[in-house]
């Protein structure tokens, strides 16, 4: 008790006095010692606790910005998966902790596309310059072995259930950090200097912006909040439940996730949304699930309808939906409507130019320094030039198929799948009864990021350690829920896998 006490006391007195300094510091415009000290006290903080660095694990990745107030400018993802190494590797030297494979059907391609591009980093003069590389990309390399390793430590992790309660601040607040940056920016793009100099995330349109190379049409970061509300709401609330009366806070809270991604202005997010809300309505209400979907279009066909007969749309509202018949402003609607073209004119590019160069094993991450305005200025090329500078080719398939080739997409097709089985498992898991709301979020997060990947896609870099550790999180749902996975519920009940879970949605 005195211990305690004692404690208590040194941390209030050490607390003052760090406030005491932090605002001296502040008042005379040093800031660089009061960040960095708060920064190493955080990550002392999660240090002590393996658990606590795991859900920092989890708050991270959506975060893909740098951090550049932190020496060498990492990612949050990378800054966590730093601290989280050291800790596993003792946890399992004092045998605290038993390392597992994973699912060999995840494991094995993605080894054998890391191999891919371990022999481009080191061979084919695309790694780090440090190294005699001839291109910029070295920590491309990086996160996707991070990715690899994420999903090991979370196949050997100790973890419960109750580890991942904290699933709805590790969603929300990452999206209303995204989604607050490019608010500011929207509402003055001026600022986009002094934001980067901090952190790197913010959207093309707000660096156009800035540069004086385009308006501002739409706001990108809302687009990952509606994300996040939509999937934390209906990982607490079923469908079925949203009429109740204590449940009076879902609609308007739905409306405004919609909301926020049509401001987001991205079609291909509009979608994941729908596909979202469909897999929720499809566990939750079976056959019913067409009563909300079908509400869902005639609320977007009349805003539609709406739009410049009763009232005016902002313009990035527009955006999203200008392929509906209506009255849409032309910039817009040719903005959007030239998208399609742009990346059919971007893949023909590839596959022309690109692909029939290397077209076995790629020509791995990265992309040249010296060759940057190559294209860029050449009037043949003129909106496309600097993606394929930057080999970001907005596909999925095409970004594996630059990066590792035929044999390299064959691998990066098989952990994609060996993914989907696991969302299979968390889906058959789902129907099988209530389970408690991470694993809805899991498993509808998890899914998000493969359709994602399938259809749109970042890059192999930026969609590979995503999909991974989601993944990773989600094997620890299933293992903890109540049923030996790959288990019809039946015959997991005969094995020993339990009483079914209790009902985590009564109230719903």
């Amino acid at each position: 008790m005195h211990f305690l006490r004692i404690r208590s006391i040194l941390v209030a007195i050490g607390g003052l006095a760090m406030a005491f300094w932090f605002g001296q510091a502040i008042g005379e415009g040093n800031t660089g010692p009061p960040i960095m000290t708060a920064m190493i006290a955080t990550a002392v903080w999660f240090l002590l606790s393996i658990r606590r660095t795991i859900i920092a694990l989890l708050t991270s990745i959506p975060l893909t910005g740098r951090l550049f107030s932190v020496p060498f400018g990492p990612t949050p993802f990378e800054l966590s998966m730093a601290m989280l190494v050291p800790q596993v590797t003792l946890q399992i030297m004092l045998k605290k902790m038993a390392p597992r494979f994973g699912s060999p059907w995840i494991v094995f391609p993605a080894a054998g596309l890391l191999a891919i591009l371990t022999f481009h980093f080191f061979a084919q003069g695309t790694g780090a310059r440090v190294l005699g590389a001839e291109s910029v990309g070295a920590r491309f390399y990086l996160d996707c072995y991070l990715g690899l390793a994420a999903y090991l430590i979370l196949a050997s992790a100790n973890l419960d259930l109750r580890d991942l309660r904290p699933f709805a601040i590790c969603a929300l607040v990452p999206a209303l950090i995204v989604g607050g940056i490019d608010v500011l920016l929207f509402l003055k793009p001026n600022l986009t200097g002094r934001v980067y100099a901090l952190y790197s995330q913010f959207t093309w349109d707000a660096a156009g912006a800035y540069l004086g190379q385009g308006e501002l049409i739409r706001i990108g970061g809302l687009r990952d909040l509606g994300i996040a509300i939509l999937l934390v709401m209906l990982s607490y609330r079923r469908v079925n439940a949203f009429w109740n009366r204590d449940c009076w806070w879902t609609v308007p809270l739905g409306i405004f996730s919609l909301g926020c991604m049509f401001a987001g202005g991205f079609r291909s997010y509009l979608m994941l949304y729908g596909l979202i809300l469909a897999l929720f309505s499809l566990l939750d209400l079976r056959w019913r699930a067409f009563i909300p979907a079908a509400i869902l279009v005639v609320v977007v066909l009349l805003v539609a309808a709406g739009h410049s007969h009763l009232y005016e749309l902002p313009r990035f509202m527009q955006r999203p939906i200008s392929f509906l018949p209506g009255d849409w402003d032309p910039e817009v609607k040719w903005q959007a409507g030239s998208t399609v073209d742009w990346r059919a004119e971007l893949w023909a590019y590839f596959f022309k130019w690109e692909f029939p160069a290397q077209p076995w094993f790629g020509r791995g991450l990265g992309f040249k320094m010296d060759e940057m305005g190559r294209l860029s200025f050449n009037p043949l090329y003129y909106g496309i030039g600097p993606f394929v500078e930057m080999r970001m080719w907005h596909s999925g398939l095409v970004s594996a198929l630059d990066a590792t080739g035929i044999i390299g997409t064959i691998f990066w097709i098989a952990t994609n799948v060996g993914c989907f089985i696991v969302v299979m498992r968390g889906l058959r898991a789902l129907n099988s009864g209530p389970q408690p709301p991470a694993l809805r979020f899991l498993v509808m997060k998890t899914a998000s990021l493969l359709f994602f990947t399938a259809f749109t896609g970042n890059g192999l870099e930026a969609d590979l350690y995503p999909l991974l550790t989601f993944t990773g999180f989600l094997e620890v749902g299933l293992r903890k829920s109540g049923q030996p996975p790959g288990l019809p519920p039946a015959i997991a009940r005969e094995a020993g896998g339990g009483a079914s879970p209790p009902d985590w949605d009564a109230r719903a």
